[in-house]
């Protein structure tokens, strides 16, 4: 069966009104009535097209996710794996308001999920515990055997600026003090992170940097000087330049195994030295900045996650590879078409009213065609229910009356 393009709401909307003269809505009109008639009806209904997952990584230490562009409306948060949705580990929605309120520590009793645009963009909030718990590496409390090399130099603990425990690590970098243009600090260990490879985890350290003069930051995994994984961050966590962060110590750098560089032949299961290395950006001067700061390095577990979600998405391009929210082109396809075809009767009878308002002043024709689009609304409603979620975590059915 061919596709339903935008053309084909159009033709049978204007078999609808025959009567009344439409010579007047040109081109663009009609697809605007078209995309406004299948916005209709996806918030009457969930159209079969309308479900759609997205997959991520919860991170516990981290509430707030991106969503994708076309995010509508959450319906039921599940991890990756079904064999760990079980009742214990749920997923409860919260209204956005109600989610802050919980508060404190009770978040890690249950696992609470909403969304909200906030912060300027659609972004999911979930405030709950990861599956495996996570591990600090290096509080940066004390110094301990810690020192710095290359440019970094004036290692000391502050005591006043810090993200987590009692103190931050705080030291200069001088840039006349080495020719390699890297300040690096130097963390003496004994980690076996087989784990942290097959788990997929993830290392994070809080960065506070005085000014926007550093180009990457390395974490180095060493057995020794000659055998190594490098793990590169050229942003922070959240995406966003260093630039954007400077004096900000709640800020933090993660790093991941995957896609290591790899320097000779290191034991995972025999890491002798975690290494930091900033490198500085070729503009970086000629004189001593003070008091760059590291401070709680730690290691993650995400769980993985499908958020199974209702999209704004209407269709695709001709070509049905492109998807759309706004179907700009007759020669758009509607996505509903692949699923239920005969749907195009309620959009294109409700596509009708907007494209030629003046049939609601003929209070025959009106009830007619309300009537009838009601009626179909009414029907369809019966197979394709408006999904929404509620606060116990399931979704709650209301079908068109």
């Amino acid at each position: 069966m061919p596709p339903i393009t935008v053309q084909n709401i159009i033709d049978q909307s204007n078999d609808y009104i025959s009567n009344y003269t439409t010579g007047s809505v040109d081109d663009s009109s009609r697809i605007r009535a078209v995309n406004r008639a299948i916005e209709y009806v996806k918030r009457r209904m969930t159209l079969p097209s309308d479900e759609t997952i997205f997959t991520f990584d919860f991170s516990q230490d981290n509430i707030f996710t991106n969503l994708p562009v076309d995010f509508n409306e959450g319906l039921f948060l599940l991890y990756h794996k079904q064999e760990y949705n079980v009742p214990r580990a749920k997923w409860t929605y919260l209204p956005y308001g109600d989610l802050l309120r919980v508060g404190g520590n009770q978040f890690t009793c249950e696992n609470y999920f909403s969304w909200t645009p906030i912060n300027g963009k659609m972004q999911l909030v979930t405030m709950g515990r990861n599956l495996n718990q996570g591990t600090t590496l290096e509080t940066f409390d004390n110094i301990g055997s810690i020192t710095g090399t290359n440019n970094a130099q004036n290692l000391r603990i502050d005591s006043n600026i810090y993200a987590e425990g009692n103190g931050s690590l705080a030291f200069d970098i001088n840039p006349a003090a080495s020719v390699l243009k890297t300040a690096t600090i130097l963390c003496p260990s004994t980690d076996d992170f087989t784990r942290v490879l097959q788990s997929n985890g993830i290392f994070k350290v809080n960065v506070y940097l005085p000014e926007d003069n550093i180009s990457e930051i390395d974490l180095l995994l060493m057995t020794d000087a000659n055998n190594y994984y490098v793990l590169s961050a050229t942003t922070f966590t959240d995406g966003t330049a260093f630039a954007t962060g400077l004096g900000d110590i709640s800020k933090q750098v993660q790093f991941t195994l995957t896609g290591a560089t790899i320097v000779g032949s290191p034991s995972i299961s025999n890491i002798k030295y975690r290494r930091f290395d900033l490198v500085m950006t070729a503009g970086f001067g000629s004189l001593i900045v003070e008091d760059y700061r590291l401070d709680d390095f730690y290691v993650m577990y995400p769980d993985k996650m499908d958020l199974v979600y209702l999209t704004s998405y209407k269709g695709t391009d001709s070509t049905g590879v492109t998807q759309k929210i706004f179907l700009d082109s007759v020669s758009d396809i509607c996505e509903f078409g692949n699923y239920v075809p005969d749907m195009i009767d309620v959009i294109a009878y409700r596509s009708a009213l907007i494209m030629v308002p003046q049939v609601l002043d003929n209070s025959d024709f009106r009830k007619m065609y309300v009537d009838e689009q009601e009626h179909l609304m009414s029907v369809f409603g019966k197979s394709w229910p408006r999904k929404r979620v509620i606060n116990n975590g399931r979704t709650i059915l209301s079908r068109p009356r």
